[in-house]
């Protein structure tokens, strides 16, 4: 399942740019005629409905009217034309007027000046030029303070937020979302709130919240939609879909994705459409119903002209490639896996590194449907070594998010100490005068103050517990996970040499497990794992330890143990894996693994170089036909 983060990003830019467009006529009405007031209110009712409605309108008005504005005038209608453009696409367009508003601003210290910097930040953000955007905002900021507008001052909070949120610095962005809420909140605007709930439901997706995100989605939608703001519902429709995907609940994402594409056909809005087919495409193929999965991304294949963002191509063709397999289409798929690579070698590796595993096990797919086997294992192993670098990062990503969990539950509960506090100043300035109940509400005070002190610490010591707990382990075989049995790996492997006793490791997975979860599914994957784990478990000594390292690999640590040792555990265990039959839903399955053994040698510097040595022994296991022991040549 594969969706363009940096789309997701852009939806999320250009609601913000909406709901700044949206409150600008307010305040037009401070500064402008009359006539001129009704022209940006209606445009901007508009660009509540559809904005390529609202570009239109408005450049039909300059068009018809450019001897009679002012300067000032003209920089309001070129500051929402370059909002327009970016709410739709194009971004080019819009960067070439906010660079002529430059020229046409004597200042940048009023609300217009805050609306374009906003504009520009949103712009440079999209080019990655993300240090120059945050001094964009940073500088909206002060403007918006200085003159103390509070809804300014909450949309650059939120674009702040954003960007802290896309360079995954949770704590930061959910510390200016609240921020917004705060400012939202006082000035009691509804619409304001729904575009902040739908930004806030996208931090909470990104921090496996992914069930408060529906439910902020779903307060976004029905806001926009008793609006009748039916473009932004479209939007956001389209980001609940996408949280229904992750979750698996793959009939909701259907509904969601079936109304993004009837919405998007009553704006003519091609692009929008492209995604709702192949987001209904990839629900299909995920839903295992390849036919319906293929009509509609052949219901895609021509409205792809329409999309600009490149990841989005290469997802089409890597996606197109994966319906060719399965219907045995060969030179189709072929050619398409071409043009996905061709996409996805203009960014780093590093930063789509699922996409890129989904791309070599696709490549190695094909390669088995023309009989190509050593290309197909090769394929295999470079999407397995991308796959385990993209399991440890997603799995450090994950517990530093637990953190942010816990902080922003720590900061909840300091604000409403806080608001606690100034209720009880409030109090004693309005009972000065009656010293023996002021003392007494006094003393009450610190007595709750104590009392929550008391919790707050004694929640955080079990909260930290929890967290050390999770972060140390595998969540599906509760096995230790990679970051803990590297540290004690290395702790061990520095103790043998001081204390001159041997070492030897075991690095095991199971053979074709791909093949598992393309059989019988994903979660009769899981209960393979969590029986292997259970069953290693048992046979493994006291003394050593355990731990799942990436998907269908582990590790095992032995202290004061020789390589013929090690040989007999690891053969023990392949043993009992052969024979063990797992029953799923009436049906058996059988596995086998492979093994790698290495020990510690006294040329050995550090750990990563005996689990080198297990890991190449596993693959040579793998290329002498697999379920068998290989020790390391040393």
């Amino acid at each position: 399942m594969l969706r363009s983060h940096v789309m997701i990003k852009r939806y999320i830019v250009l609601l913000l740019l909406c709901s700044c467009v949206c409150f600008s006529a307010v305040h037009a009405s401070e500064k402008y005629p009359t006539w001129f007031q009704k022209v940006l209110s209606k445009a901007d009712k508009l660009n509540d409905l559809n904005p390529e409605s609202a570009l239109t309108y408005i450049k039909q008005f300059e068009q018809d009217n450019t001897q009679a504005l002012s300067q000032m005038q003209q920089a309001e209608i070129s500051s929402r034309k370059a909002s327009y453009l970016l709410y739709i696409g194009k971004s080019e367009e819009s960067l070439a007027l906010i660079n002529r508003l430059y020229l046409l601003l004597p200042s940048f210290d009023s609300q217009l000046g805050v609306d374009v910097l906003l504009t520009h930040a949103s712009l440079l953000e999209g080019k990655a030029e993300v240090a120059a955007a945050m001094l964009k905002i940073e500088q909206a900021i002060t403007i918006a303070k200085t003159l103390n507008e509070s809804n300014y001052l909450a949309y650059a909070y939120t674009a702040l937020a954003n960007i802290h949120l896309s360079n995954h610095d949770d704590i930061e962005a959910l510390t200016f979302y609240q921020k917004a809420f705060y400012l939202i909140q006082e000035v009691g605007d509804e619409i304001e709130m729904a575009y902040l709930k739908y930004q806030m439901a996208r931090a909470h997706a990104y921090l496996k919240d992914r069930d408060r995100a529906v439910e902020l989605y779903k307060e976004a939608i029905k806001t926009f939609s008793d609006h009748k703001m039916t473009f932004d519902e479209m939007r956001v429709q389209d980001l609940l879909g996408l949280v229904y995907l992750e979750q698996k609940k793959y009939q909701q994402a259907i509904i969601a994705f079936e109304r993004v594409l009837a919405i998007s056909k009553t704006f003519n809005s091609k692009a929008q459409t492209y995604l709702a087919y192949f987001n209904l495409s990839i629900t299909y193929k995920e839903l295992k119903q390849l036919d319906k999965a293929f009509s509609h991304f052949e219901l895609a294949r021509p409205l792809l002209i329409e999309v600009d963002d490149v990841f989005t191509k290469g997802t089409h063709h890597l996606t197109e490639a994966q319906l060719y397999i399965h219907f045995d289409k060969p030179i189709l798929a072929k050619e398409a896996l071409a043009n996905s690579l061709k996409y996805y070698k203009t960014f780093k590796v590093d930063d789509i590194l699922s996409s890129m595993v989904a791309y070599y096990d696709t490549n190695a797919d094909l390669f088995v449907l023309t009989n190509n086997y050593e290309q197909a294992y090769q394929n295999q192993s470079k999407a397995r070594k991308l796959a385990a670098r993209y399991n440890n990062e997603n799995r450090e990503e994950a517990r530093s998010k637990y953190k942010v969990m816990f902080d922003t539950e720590q900061a909840e509960l300091k604000a409403k100490f806080l608001k606690q506090q100034e209720h009880l100043n409030q109090v004693e300035l309005d009972n000065i005068k009656t010293k023996n109940q002021l003392q007494f509400l006094l003393i009450i005070s610190a007595l709750i103050a104590i009392v929550l002190l008391g919790y707050f610490f004694y929640r955080q010591v079990l909260t930290s517990k929890t967290l050390n707990r999770l972060a140390n382990s595998d969540p599906l075989t509760r096995l230790a996970n990679r970051r803990y049995i590297f540290n004690y790996a290395n702790i061990a492997f520095k103790q043998s040499i001081i204390e001159q006793t041997s070492l030897a490791i075991i690095v095991f997975d199971i053979d074709y497990f791909k093949k598992v979860n393309d059989s019988f599914g994903h979660t009769a994957g899981d209960d393979v794992l969590v029986e292997l784990a259970k069953l290693a478990s048992e046979i493994v000594r006291s003394q050593d330890s355990i731990a799942r390292i990436g998907g269908e690999e582990f590790l095992i640590v032995l202290p004061q143990t020789e390589r013929q040792q090690a040989i007999e555990v690891a053969e023990r265990i392949r043993e009992e894996i052969e024979r063990k039959t797992i029953n799923f839903d009436d049906r058996k399955i059988q596995v086998t693994s492979s093994f790698g053994v290495a020990q510690r040698t006294t040329t050995d510097t550090e750990f990563l170089t005996l689990f080198n040595r297990a890991d190449i022994a596993l693959y040579r296991a793998k290329d002498h036909g697999r379920n068998q022991v290989m020790a390391d040549d040393v």
